[in-house]
């Protein structure tokens, strides 16, 4: 509200003003460059993360095209990466299917997938369906070891601010983040692009961005991401130390029902996928909804439709109709946790009449 009111100047204007917003939009880039492990230079802000992805994908293909147009991609990728792919009418994409126990992608199989006319691998930190940490590191070791050609992409969404994030370390040419996942304002979000890598946007005329990503910046939603920054991701370790026991609560909960199981097992405290046998996912949504307790079927973005990931992993159509995603913050309770099995074996007894 602050940032609104009082930034109100265009930050491209000239005069004092509009100097003074710019000012305070470089050290909102200065406080999530540091957040990434990166110089300012590198960051660039867009309309959430799927504008950055978008503009990744557009960017590496349409710079690499005299080198090929295959790209290799797990195949559960968020619908931003995965749509985008499938909707490249000269492309050719390979996508290499998660774990089904884990959640999680085998470096060795993406990498075993690039080809001489690979320019472009892209894999998620974590899934923000089902959970699971890739080894992003070790995917750009073994990719840039069999072609040194190809770009890596990481869409870092739903690790930011839960995971520890370092470009450099990670060694990626491009990443993306969004402010709305460490409490900041929807419609803000950021593209990491690695030094002296040339890239090509999907947009024109206009030099905000440096000419990446024109049009006039979202002052608000800029400051308030470096706000939230600071208030998620530099506690980054504390936090998720406190979530752990949270999915470790749920997990407890769960192991001693009859009626419900966890989908994948892995080390993301943030994400719990669960498979409520006999309940459509709608259902117990509706039912958990009128108990005050939101959870989903899947990514939000899909809006309640089935969505690609459990059926990329090979999970089948009884379980993906009856699985609902459960997400943690640093704001939840264990006593939260309690209702939210409670009300789950509540829409049991309920709604399954013939038990």
């Amino acid at each position: 509200r602050e940032a609104a009111q009082r930034y109100w100047c265009n930050p491209s204007s000239l005069y004092k003003p509009g100097l003074e917003v710019q000012l305070q939009c470089d050290a909102a880039r200065k406080t999530v460059a540091q957040a990434l492990g990166a110089q300012e230079k590198n960051i660039f802000f867009t309309s959430g993360g799927t504008e950055a992805n978008n503009l990744a994908i557009h960017s590496a293909l349409t710079t690499g095209r005299r080198r090929g147009a295959h790209v290799v991609s797990s195949a559960y990728e968020h619908a931003s990466i995965h749509e985008k792919l499938r909707s490249l009418p000269d492309a050719e994409v390979t996508f290499v299917p998660a774990e089904k126990e884990t959640g999680e992608v085998d470096p060795k199989k993406i990498a075993a997938a690039v080809r001489k006319d690979t320019v472009l691998v892209t894999v998620m930190m974590s899934n923000n369906e089902v959970g699971g940490i890739n080894n992003i590191a070790e995917i750009v070791r073994l990719v840039k070891e069999k072609n040194p050609q190809t770009l890596v992409h990481c869409d870092c969404v739903a690790a930011f601010g839960k995971l520890p994030i370092s470009a450099k370390k990670l060694g990626v040419d491009t990443l993306t983040v969004s402010a709305h996942k460490i409490h900041g304002l929807k419609g803000t979000g950021a593209l990491y692009v690695r030094d002296k890598l040339h890239t090509v946007g999907l947009l024109v005329g206009g030099e905000q961005e440096r000419e990446l990503r024109p049009g006039t910046e979202n002052v608000p939603g800029i400051l308030a991401m470096a706000a939230a920054v600071k208030e998620t991701v530099f506690r980054q370790k504390e936090n998720a130390a406190y979530v752990r026991t949270l999915k470790e609560h749920l997990l407890e909960r769960v192991n001693a029902s009859e009626f419900v199981t966890v989908n994948c097992h892995n080390d993301f405290p943030y994400v719990v996928s669960l498979y409520v046998k006999g309940l459509r996912s709608e259902i117990l949504l509706h039912f958990l909804e009128s108990k005050d307790i939101y959870v989903s079927s899947g990514s939000a973005c899909s809006k309640g439709a089935k969505t690609h990931v459990l059926a990329s992993m090979g999970f089948d159509p009884q379980v993906q109709d009856s699985t609902v995603r459960v997400s943690f913050c640093e704001k939840n309770t264990l006593e939260e946790v309690d209702r939210l099995i409670d009300e789950i074996e509540n829409a049991e007894r309920t709604l399954c009449t013939g038990r």
